[in-house]
C-alpha cells in the first residue's frame, strides 16, 4: 500500500504541475525550396555567441518571442503566404528584406547617342532596319526563347558601363533614383506598396548585377557563417544543411 500511495503521489503531482515548455528548440526541420534543411538551434543559439535578433531580423532588438524563420522563409511564396506574411509582421521587419525601392530611371537617350554607333545598344540592321524599343520584344519576364527587359538591357548596357556593373547594387545608383526603405522607416516616409523580390532577385541568376532569389536569402545566413568561419559558407557545403 505504502508504494501504491507514493506512486498515486508522484502522479498526482505530475498531472498538477505546470507544463514544461522548451524556450529553445534544439533542432528544427525546414521543407524549403532548396530542400529539407535540418538546422541546429542549440549550437547557432549558444555556441556561435550571437544575439538573438542577428536571425530572427524581424526586430532590430531582442524580443522574447522571436518569430520561426518557418513564418517567413516558406516553401513557396503562394496568395495565402503573401497574405499571413504581410499580417505579421512590423514596418522595422519588413525593411530587412524590402531594403530598397528604384523609384524610377535616371537615363538620357539623347546622352546616349555620341557614344557609338546605335547597334552598341540596339540589334543590328539584319534583326531589325530600324532601332526599337527594348520592349517591343522584350516583355518584363523572360523565357527559354526570349530574355526578359531588364537582363536584355542591363547586358547591352554592360558592355559600357562595366565599372558600374562591378558596384553591383551600389552602382545601380548610377541610373536609377533609389530608396532606403530603412532611412524612409525613420523619416516616417516609408511607403508599404513594396516591390516584390523577385522583380529583382529571380530564381534564376541571369547577369552577375543583382543575385538571384536564392542567393540572395543565403546572403544573410552564409555570410554569417562566413564571417565565423564555421559551419557551411560555400557552394560545396550545400549538403552540410540541405538534403532531398
Amino acid at each position: 500500500m505504502v508504494i501504491v500511495g507514493i506512486l498515486a503521489a508522484v502522479a498526482a503531482f505530475g498531472y498538477l504541475s505546470p507544463k514544461q515548455t522548451q524556450a529553445e528548440p534544439v533542432r528544427i526541420l525546414f521543407d524549403n525550396s532548396g530542400g529539407k534543411v535540418i538546422f541546429d538551434h542549440k549550437t547557432h543559439a549558444e555556441n556561435y555567441g550571437i544575439e538573438c535578433q542577428t536571425c530572427h531580423h524581424e526586430s532590430e532588438t531582442a524580443r522574447p518571442d522571436p518569430m520561426a524563420c518557418g513564418d517567413c522563409h516558406g516553401v513557396a511564396v503562394t496568395d495565402e503566404f503573401r497574405k499571413e506574411h504581410v499580417a505579421s509582421y512590423s514596418d522595422e521587419a519588413c525593411v530587412t528584406c524590402h531594403h530598397v525601392e528604384f523609384t524610377g530611371v535616371d537615363w538620357s537617350h539623347e546622352e546616349h547617342t555620341g557614344y557609338d554607333d546605335c547597334t552598341a545598344c540596339h540589334h543590328g540592321p539584319d534583326i531589325e532596319p530600324e532601332p526599337m524599343a527594348c520592349s517591343n520584344c522584350h516583355e518584363a519576364q523572360g523565357d527559354e526563347s526570349m530574355p526578359g527587359l531588364r537582363d536584355s538591357v542591363h547586358r547591352r548596357c554592360q558592355t559600357c558601363h562595366a565599372d558600374m556593373f562591378e558596384e553591383k547594387m551600389d552602382g545601380c545608383d548610377s541610373c536609377h533614383t533609389s530608396a532606403s526603405q530603412r532611412e524612409a522607416l525613420k523619416n516616417g516616409t516609408l511607403d508599404k506598396a513594396f516591390t516584390a523580390c523577385a522583380s529583382c532577385h529571380y530564381e534564376e541568376k541571369v547577369d552577375e548585377l543583382i543575385p538571384n532569389r536564392m542567393g540572395a536569402f543565403h546572403g544573410q545566413c552564409m555570410g554569417c557563417h562566413e564571417e565565423v568561419q564555421s559551419g557551411p559558407f560555400e557552394k560545396s557545403q550545400c549538403n552540410q544543411c540541405h538534403f532531398r
